[in-house]
């Protein structure tokens, strides 16, 4: 055991010993403190007692802005409003004081969510506990609501709810989110030998590997909303050429980039962030004989590794839910296009339905989760520099879509070629909550032509 002696005096002959509240009479103390070595002829000016923290019933007695129900001219802040502990105490300190400042100023004040320490710890102390036990409180995991993912468990679990109070913690101070490129590549991570794993894989079917069509390996690398249709229908309006050199954003195993190169005659060149997706998609791309017009580099798209003005058009599906910073995204999009050059985007919006369920396809959590509502989309795609050429919102489309799929009859023999190879056996779960997502209107999908004028 350790013994804290904390200097109470300037003269050095006065020291505290620090944490020792006990109900031991001052006799028996005495005895005990002096086999302390080096205390054996100390004198004690002062004996320990347990001290008795005052505190207010603040369910019953106080609002949920910690104000005096009864006279609401009152406020309370600090140890006395029924919290445990120098930080705790300090924390309500602060929260009465910006709800004081709010009611001054004529704002509002709004408390933080209670999944974070603070709004957990408010909450607990003026709405959540019962008035007849109530008694002082340190934060604990205890006092959160409910943790919606039930896989996650123990030390796992807590540190997902600390990452979750504090990105909430800082939308509540009005604190920009930031990009996480490791942690997306964390979450796409396959273990490595991806490519070599499917070739596996497509050797186990019928298929002809001398002689691949995008459309056999559809399976595998249109994993996007609404996959193989979703890239036949917007490749047709889009109106690729074969003069063109297209920027493949989020490339993924190059699903899409093959297919356009193969179908239009053009050069494309994907980048991805997961090193093992690019490297799939080489070693795929060389297996259908299309190296010569196909490639693909590892690389951020928020620093994309081209000069200004590369490319002829620019398509990005299913990319900017992964992106804090949108209008930079937006802004290499720009960046990289010729003038009059075009851009095609299809991605996943905030809807009105309220936050994501999660796991989704782009995130098991909602760290790297970044969905914007459709005007945020446009405003950020417009101060990009760019001109909208056409909006449009096809969540009907994918909704409809999704239904034929589920009532398609399940086939007698699991099939080979199944996206669960790339995006990981929580993928059937993580799908299923993205179509539940826009059925309830959480989630909506968009798809966007802009032009660099």
């Amino acid at each position: 055991a350790v013994v804290q002696l904390r200097q109470d005096n300037a003269l050095g002959t006065l020291y505290n010993m620090v944490g020792f509240q006990t109900k031991l009479r001052h006799g028996a103390q005495t005895e005990i403190f002096r086999k302390i070595p080096g205390l054996e002829n100390a004198k004690f000016a002062r004996l320990g007692g347990l001290h008795r923290n005052t505190f207010l019933n603040s369910p019953r007695v106080l609002d949920p802005l910690l104000r005096l129900k009864a006279d609401p001219r009152l406020r309370f802040a600090g140890q006395i409003t029924g919290v445990e502990g120098y930080v705790e105490s300090a924390a309500i300190g602060l929260l009465a004081g910006r709800a004081a400042a709010a009611e001054r100023t004529g704002g509002v004040f709004i408390p933080p969510p209670a999944t974070t320490a603070m709004g957990a710890l408010l909450s607990h102390i003026t709405i959540g506990a019962d008035a007849e036990t109530f008694q002082p409180m340190n934060i604990n995991f205890g006092l959160f609501p409910p943790f919606t993912d039930r896989k996650r468990r123990g030390r796992d679990r807590k540190r997902a709810r600390s990452e979750q109070a504090l990105r909430e913690i800082d939308s509540w101070l009005g604190i920009p989110p930031k990009d996480a490129p490791e942690l997306v590549v964390s979450h796409y991570a396959t273990g490595g030998g991806l490519g070599e794993r499917l070739i596996e894989a497509l050797g186990q079917t019928e298929l002809d590997l001398e002689h691949l069509t995008p459309r056999d390996l559809a399976p595998l690398d249109q994993l996007h909303t609404r996959g193989w249709p979703a890239t036949v229908e917007q490749a047709e309006e889009f109106g690729f050429t074969p003069d063109m050199h297209v920027l493949d954003v989020g490339c993924g195993i190059g699903g899409p980039a093959r297919y356009i190169a193969h179908q239009f005659g053009c050069r494309v060149t994907g980048v991805d962030l997961t090193e093992d997706y690019v490297r799939a998609a080489e070693i795929l791309t060389a297996q259908m004989g299309l190296s010569d017009k196909v490639d693909f580099q590892c690389a951020n798209a928020l620093a994309l590794p081209f000069q200004d003005q590369s490319f002829d058009a620019v398509w990005s599906q299913n990319v900017s839910m992964n992106i804090a910073d949108s209008q930079a995204l937006y802004r290499e999009f720009h960046r990289v296009l010729k003038h009059g050059g075009k851009v095609l985007m299809a991605e996943m919006a905030q809807g009105p339905g309220g936050p994501l369920h999660f796991p989704v396809p782009w995130a098991r959590r909602p760290d790297i989760s970044f969905l914007q509502t459709p005007e945020e989309i446009r405003q950020n795609i417009q101060a990009a520099g760019l001109e909208i050429v056409s909006f449009m919102d096809d969540s009907k489309t994918v909704i409809e879509w999704s239904k034929a799929q589920a009532l398609k009859p399940k086939p007698s023999v699991a099939p080979v070629l199944k996206p669960m190879l790339v995006f990981g056996e929580d993928f059937p779960e993580r799908a299923r909550n993205s179509t539940r997502n826009l059925n309830e209107q959480r989630a909506l999908s968009i798809r966007v032509i802009g032009r660099r004028i």
